[in-house]
């Protein structure tokens, strides 16, 4: 893809850029492609509305065609290539979820964390595109899935074409045999303290 024709542009709303993704977009940058921070919006289904409401925008009126949204919190570890190479009018990087749960993987899901749109699929999708579900004030589904449900009511292919990698904390230690293990925040049991 020409990469006048691309418009990166990178959610972070608690971090800078990872160390790999800021060397990334730095050599992205010197080769003369574009890229930007997202508004710190929230929540992140608005912010990501409003990204694709101003590329659509800026593309009619003669602007880039390929949108390519990425998390800050992202080690691409080639994904990124494989992103670009793709021709599919739509397609994404699989990922592990926020503290290790399950994200998106696979040819019939679709993740947001590193994605790219062309400006005619967002001219042929009705609005909104990403919308949070909830049940009952519950948070039951992210953004994407409402993305991706638009996307197969139209009929509009959308594959994983690599994968990369959320920088998370995590705790290390040792289980009760002395191996050593990971656990994830949200795998702690959550009470009070005395």
């Amino acid at each position: 893809m020409n990469i006048e024709q691309v418009q990166i542009v990178v959610f972070a709303w608690r971090c800078s850029p990872t160390r790999e993704l800021a060397r990334w977009l730095d050599a992205w940058a010197r080769r003369g492609g574009r890229w930007r921070f997202a508004p710190q919006s929230r929540p992140v289904d608005l912010a990501r509305e409003q990204v694709c409401n101003g590329h659509l925008a800026a593309w009619r009126a003669g602007g880039p065609r390929r949108l390519v949204m990425l998390d800050a919190d992202l080690a691409l570890d080639g994904g990124a290539a494989e992103l670009f190479a793709t021709d599919s009018p739509v397609a994404y990087c699989g990922h592990v979820g926020h503290q290790g749960t399950r994200g998106h993987y696979g040819h019939d899901d679709f993740g947001c964390a590193a994605c790219a749109i062309d400006a005619e699929v967002l001219a042929r999708l009705d609005k909104p595109w990403f919308r949070f579900a909830a049940i009952d004030d519950v948070l039951a589904a992210c953004e994407c899935v409402h993305f991706r449900e638009r996307l197969d009511g139209a009929g509009i292919a959308h594959p994983m074409v690599g994968r990369v990698w959320h920088l998370q904390a995590a705790y290390y230690g040792y289980d009760d045999g002395g191996h050593l293990a990971c656990r994830w925040p949200m795998a702690f049991e959550q009470g009070e303290y005395r």
